[in-house]
């Protein structure tokens, strides 16, 4: 199979792949690029995690230790929820 890839590739015209390449930056010009709109989506959220930065470096260890172990609680408290939801599910 990868041989036959190779003898396709040798058989398509230079042209023919640089007419390709201009349709495909045609494209991009008007649909945009796919990892651009990925990193326009998640901008947001980039900058409001950021938010948190300040508040967090203002904490001393003690408070950052009882966050954490909020934290810990909260995530402990939510999985013993789905566990329990995945248990029904499973009678």
């Amino acid at each position: 199979m990868l041989i036959l890839g190779s003898i396709a590739k040798a058989i398509i015209p230079i042209e023919t792949i640089r007419r390709m390449a201009l349709l495909n930056t045609i494209l991009k010009a008007f649909v945009g690029d796919k990892s651009e709109k990925d990193i326009k989506s998640i901008t947001p959220l980039v900058n409001e995690i950021k938010g948190f930065e300040n508040a967090m470096k203002a904490l001393t260890l003690d408070e950052l230790r009882a966050k954490t172990f909020a934290f810990k609680s909260k995530l402990d408290e939510e999985s013993k929820s789905i566990q329990e939801q995945i248990s029904a599910l499973e009678v």
